[in-house]
């Protein structure tokens, strides 16, 4: 009968011994999904206009008279759009007045139709346009590019009209 061969002593070193801290793994599992609902929630909010363009993003506020449209998270050195709809006064006109500060922190790369005029009032920088007569409403359009970062806040209104309210512009630009 043929002998059995004991089997050689291997050279291989045993395997290490793994150390377990479950309340270590418990916590850092918790940290990995807050992490998750973070990553979740960001994008969700991105994908609603939180960096761009979206609806949390776009703003329309004003009246029949003077109403306008634009982001408010924009950012810095990218071109924005404002979207200005006024009524013309009696003498065939349409006076938008911006807050100087504000229109200070942006660079007008165009405005359509052109205007006018541009005059600085006091704190403020009023754009005249001339229009035909019994035209009911103008659409103006004004591209821009804010020059820095962080809130940017001003006003838009209708220029020598005390009786329509100023339009708050509030945007946050982002570097």
């Amino acid at each position: 009968m043929p002998s059995r061969k004991q089997p050689a002593a291997s050279s291989k070193p045993p395997p290490a011994r793994i150390l377990e801290d479950l309340s270590f793994h418990r916590r850092l599992w918790a940290i990995q999904r807050i992490g998750w609902v973070v990553a979740l929630v960001v994008i969700a909010l991105a994908l609603a206009g939180l960096f761009g363009s979206g609806p949390l993003s776009s703003v329309r506020a004003g009246d029949a008279a003077l109403a306008i449209e634009y982001d408010r998270f924009v950012r810095r050195d990218a071109p924005t759009e404002f979207r200005i709809d006024a009524r013309p006064s009696a003498e065939n006109e349409v006076r938008i007045a911006f807050t100087r500060d504000y229109l200070h922190s942006l660079r007008i790369d165009s405005i359509l139709p052109y205007p006018q005029r541009v005059e600085t009032i006091a704190d403020d920088v009023l754009i005249v346009f001339r229009v035909g007569p019994q035209t009911p409403s103008v659409r103006i359009t004004i591209n821009a590019m804010p020059l820095h970062a962080g809130p940017l806040r001003g006003n838009v209104r209708i220029g020598g009209d005390a009786s329509v309210p100023p339009i708050p512009l509030n945007q946050f630009v982002w570097p």
